[in-house]
């Protein structure tokens, strides 16, 4: 996704970091997390960097990303966290591209170490839709 804007140094390193890299499924490198989330409105409105350059989420994405950085991955709570998300993973704005990697999400749900889920923010129901879950 090209981004058509000038972003200050500065404003950058305050955005949330995110780095794409290739994982096989048969050996993965580390633990990883795919995410299910809300999607919400499909217009981007929020900005994270990935690899270092600006990447447009929506305002649903961006808030499940600030709630999994606060995930817990084994006894150091600034390790190294990697998540599989479709919408960053998968180009969007590429069909032929998305047609062969949508097929692989079934494999990629199948060796992952955790699935997370992120349904929005709470609201005064949630902790009775929380309550009736368990």
């Amino acid at each position: 996704m090209e981004v058509n804007r000038h972003f200050d140094v500065q404003w950058i390193r305050q955005l949330l970091q995110t780095h794409l890299f290739h994982q096989q499924l048969s050996a993965p490198q580390s633990p990883w997390t795919t995410s299910s989330y809300v999607w919400g409105a499909p217009i981007p409105t929020s900005t994270i960097v990935c690899n270092g350059r600006p990447f447009e989420v929506t305002e649903n994405l961006y808030g499940a990303l600030l709630q999994f950085r606060t995930l817990e991955v084994g006894t150091d709570p600034e390790a190294f966290k990697c998540f599989w998300i479709n919408v960053i993973c998968i180009n969007q704005g590429n069909n032929a591209k998305k047609s062969t990697q949508v097929p692989l999400m079934a494999s990629i749900y199948r060796v992952v170490t955790n699935v997370t889920m992120w349904l929005g923010p709470s609201s005064r129901d949630s902790s009775f839709a929380m309550t009736a879950w368990n």
